[in-house]
């Protein structure tokens, strides 16, 4: 049986340390794809496959969009809601880089959902500022304010100085 804390201090352990030369990152990616192929659980591979988005997203938008993808499909198997919103923010990030605007907008309509079944009011106003953002992209400028406004609405109870700035 799998000793699953010490794959996961490993897969961290090779995230984080990989940041050096084209060698190292090359190891790295390989050392990754073993624990990532090997004995993880979905959950772990969504959470590895949502960081190495991010890390490939400034220069390579459309692999950080297959990984994102990927993410999305493992969270998915793995049942975890809260890693299923992560893994759709890791995607909205990719697709916004590479202007699919209206898959943003699907995936962020996704999201919205995910945070109201969650009952996370932080997540939600997120959401649907990110919401407003794409209607304003798609010029569907009553959407835009209606969802801001939302945002705003649940955003002032939490009475947060900052997100309520951001709202």
């Amino acid at each position: 049986m799998p000793n699953r804390p010490l794959a996961a201090a490993v897969l961290v352990l090779v995230l984080f340390t990989g940041a050096g030369s084209a060698t190292n990152a090359s190891d790295t990616g390989d050392s990754l794809r073993f624990m990532l192929d090997a004995d993880a659980t979905a959950g772990e591979r969504a959470r590895a496959l949502c960081l190495l988005s991010g890390r490939v997203l400034a220069h390579d938008p459309q692999t950080a969009l297959a990984h994102a993808l990927n993410a999305v499909r493992m969270a998915e198997m793995d049942g975890d809601r809260l890693l299923l919103h992560q893994a759709l923010a890791a995607e909205r990030v990719a697709q916004l880089r590479l202007g699919m605007v209206p898959e943003h907008l699907n995936s962020t309509l996704r999201s919205v959902d995910i945070a109201r079944a969650l009952g996370n009011a932080a997540l939600l106003s997120t959401d649907l500022q990110e919401l407003s953002q794409c209607y304003r992209d798609a010029d569907r400028l009553e959407q835009a304010v209606e969802h801001a406004r939302q945002a705003l609405a649940i955003t002032l109870p939490m009475r947060d100085a900052l997100a309520i700035a951001r709202a």
